[in-house]
């Protein structure tokens, strides 16, 4: 590889070989920019401000598209070095979030830790994934148009209420320690293999027992659905105590990598785009997202005086459900009236109208088709025998029979190996037969994301018609979308919000209802 010192003499040669060279990478550090393509590269001190402005400029003139491993990293660090704002970088492109979209589910490529070498690597990479099809390609730039808008809060950070995440972490290391006390282990102890083992013999001593794909000893909540519990009311109770301890341990994860990860009141998360291998996003370094709704409320707006407005589409599981099956029964509930109270009405009957009780265990049977849970995980959910279990689940297979064939067709196409598509023709992960049960939820958490997304999109390109940008972005959370804005533009954004995520899948409408929800992220 030859690598060049770039200078200001070597401007002029530099803007010449951007207009010449192929897909081009880079790859940056607090010391050094590394620009590249397939044959030669070129090497900038980033302790040259001068000098990286006149490099990011003309990057920036010439047009040209710039792939970088971590969008969001790298811009920070130029920005930095340059002191531009972080729009002056929408040239680099995220090769990660390339990677994520054309290959879902697969390992990260190990990149040289030569600046260099992880350049050309980078070229190297985005020339494989040029075979990618039309509907994949066109994934990565609404992808990319995603991941772009949210450097600007990554780049900020997020405020955090220190005083409410001192009490969250004393709180949560309470409820670990009384039920530690009251199931005579600490459930959520699992550093070392003998406490691994402990847990497993716990688990055991119930008959509970809980495999991966493989058959091998798991304590995964990504495995809850293949677990195997006894069909009584103790195994219910003992399954629950066990996931109840997976939430805790989960929530001080994330309380822990929020306190030890503050820099004057704010973190720095990583927001990856296709993180999960349905498609769906992850927060991560620390995140956020994991925060129990008890503990939101930590999470403060952009800037005080600015207050946070949010929009979480709803029923978003089974309106994708009938879209995709065609139900028109599904439908019909979903667009006219309540599709869990009318099923618990079906399941129970007619007293389970006035039952709130009966709509939440029917909503979590629904979401248990979606989600490939089998009948001792389902009973488990449910607080019910596995008789019982089988019973909801066939009225609801029965009520909604074009789900149900469609249930069963992404199930048998999962066996053969087949790979599927989502909603907006996005390619998903194949998946070994032992997991056909997750197809269905692959498919519908996949046309999710992609739905979620296109929403955000739409909103970043409408914000400035409200006086607005993407800085207004502030928090992508599964299916809720926040924006931190001034106290002033909060009911314009509410309604930007309501009309700009609202789509339609098939004739059933998604959308959602804004909320104000004040400084900080609490559920209103």
């Amino acid at each position: 590889m030859n690598t060049r010192a770039l200078g200001s003499a070597e401007l002029g040669q530099f803007r010449e070989w951007l207009h010449s060279a192929s897909t081009i990478g880079a790859a940056t550090s607090r010391e050094k920019l590394v620009i590249a393509d397939a044959g030669a590269a070129w090497s900038a001190v980033s302790s040259d401000r001068r000098l990286i402005a006149a490099v990011c400029a003309a990057v920036l003139d010439s047009g040209r598209r710039v792939w970088v491993w971590d969008g969001a990293q790298a811009t920070r660090v130029l920005s930095d070095a340059a002191a531009l704002p972080v729009d002056r970088f929408r040239w680099l492109e995220d090769a990660q979030t390339a990677f994520a979209v054309c290959m879902p589910g697969a390992d990260a490529p190990r990149l040289p830790s030569q600046l260099a070498h992880q350049a050309t690597a980078i070229v190297r990479l985005l020339g494989e994934l040029k075979s990618a099809d039309a509907e994949t390609r066109s994934t990565i730039r609404s992808s990319s148009e995603v991941e772009r808008a949210f450097r600007h809060v990554q780049a900020a950070g997020w405020r955090v209420d220190e005083p409410a995440l001192l009490h969250a972490r004393e709180a949560n290391r309470d409820a670990i320690e009384r039920a530690a006390r009251e199931d005579g282990i600490n459930l959520t102890s699992q550093g070392s293999d003998q406490q691994v083992a402990a847990i497993q013999a716990w688990l055991g001593g119930r008959g509970i027992e809980i495999r991966d794909r493989d058959g091998n000893p798991s304590l995964s909540r990504d495995h809850f659905a293949r677990a195997v519990v006894p069909d009584s009311a103790e195994g219910r109770y003992y399954f629950k105590r066990f996931r109840d301890a997976t939430s805790r341990w989960s929530e001080k994860l994330s309380l822990d990598q929020i306190a030890n990860n503050r820099v004057d009141g704010r973190v720095f998360a990583k927001v990856k785009v296709r993180g999960a291998i349905t498609g769906r996003g992850t927060i991560t370094h620390p995140n956020i997202s994991a925060i129990s709704r008890r503990n939101r409320s930590m999470v403060l707006s952009a800037q005080p005086g600015q207050v946070l407005v949010s929009l979480d589409l709803d029923r978003v599981e089974p309106s994708i459900m009938a879209a995709l099956s065609g139900d028109q029964v599904m439908a019909e509930a979903l667009g006219s009236g309540d599709l869990y109270r009318e099923t618990a009405a079906a399941i129970w009957g007619p007293e389970a109208y006035a039952d709130d009780g009966r709509r939440s265990q029917a909503k979590t049977a629904i979401l248990a088709q979606c989600y490939g849970q089998g009948l001792a995980s389902m009973a488990a959910s449910l607080s019910v025998t596995q008789g019982e279990a089988r019973r909801v689940r066939e009225v609801i297979l029965t009520r909604f029979t074009q789900f149900a064939q469609f249930s069963r067709a992404a199930y048998q196409a999962a066996q053969r190996g087949e790979r599927q598509r989502t909603s907006g023709g996005r390619l998903l992960a194949k998946l070994a037969p032992s997991e056909a049960y997750k197809q269905l939820n692959h498919v519908v958490q996949g046309s999710g994301s992609d739905i979620f997304y296109a929403g955000i999109a739409r909103v970043a390109r409408a914000l400035p018609s409200i006086g607005l940008d993407s800085s207004a972005l502030y928090l992508p959370v599964h299916d809720e979308l926040i924006l931190s804005v001034p106290s002033a533009k909060q009911f314009e954004a509410a309604a930007l919000l309501q009309s700009e995520m609202a789509t339609e899948l098939n004739g059933v409408r998604i959308g959602g209802a804004a909320n104000l929800l004040g400084g900080n992220w609490s559920k209103k």
